[in-house]
């Protein structure tokens, strides 16, 4: 029996599954609402502002060596960015984006790499 509301159908199949398999059901929960402990306290080292622009608005993670470019997927890789600026450097190094940049590290690999 078709249902007139589709959302029915998928409110009722919801319950089928949290009923049948709760525990895999509060993992997948907690794993959407979580966000990892590193990337709170990166945020907050960062006073909640853009890693480029520094201006407050709703962040993204953004990794500083594009994944496309062999980056790799941890923390040490990854910052803070506002969705314009994320979205805008696309899959380039931050030199490449916006050679004006200084980067805040003061130990950063991007910026011996911007002068070579």
């Amino acid at each position: 029996m078709p249902y007139a509301n589709p959302a029915d159908g998928a409110r009722r199949w919801a319950r089928y599954y949290a009923a049948k398999w709760p525990a895999v059901l509060a993992q997948q929960q907690r794993r959407r609402r979580t966000e990892p402990r590193w990337w709170v306290s990166l945020c907050q080292m960062l006073d909640w502002r853009c890693f480029y622009c520094q201006k407050r608005k709703p962040l993204t993670k953004d990794h500083l060596i594009p994944r496309a470019l062999g980056g790799p997927d941890e923390p040490a890789n990854i910052v803070p960015a506002c969705r314009g600026c994320n979205s805008s450097k696309g899959a380039r190094l931050v030199h490449e984006w916006r050679p004006d940049l200084q980067c805040p590290c003061p130990d950063c690999m991007l910026q011996s790499s911007a002068a070579e």
